[in-house]
């Protein structure tokens, strides 16, 4: 038997937003930025930068929550940076094209 509540959702008050997850390139860099201990033989790890569009229709709004690389980012970090980056396509070059 499970000991877990079912799921209440909060009443409905008369909008809906529509929620996109773009992929907004990944991200290779050491372990230990990120995990204390170190794991044997996870010294890079890839880890994905998303961004959200976030479309609210019957208001007309759109807000981006953007998670992503900023594409400046081997300059910002400088050249002894230990991160390497990849993007697909820029956030907005795919937007454009999605409208």
């Amino acid at each position: 038997m499970s000991n877990t509540s079912p799921l209440v959702l909060p009443p409905y008050k008369g909008s809906t937003v529509r929620v996109s997850a773009l992929d907004g390139g990944h991200i290779a860099l050491p372990a230990k930025f990120l995990i204390e201990p170190s794991i044997l033989g996870q010294d890079i790890l890839d880890v994905p930068a998303f961004s959200f569009l976030v479309e609210n229709h019957e208001a007309g709004k759109k807000i981006m929550f953007d998670l992503g690389i900023m594409k400046a980012w081997e300059t910002k970090l400088g050249p002894k940076s230990e991160m390497s980056c990849l993007f697909p396509t820029g956030i907005p070059d795919r937007l454009s094209k999605r409208d």
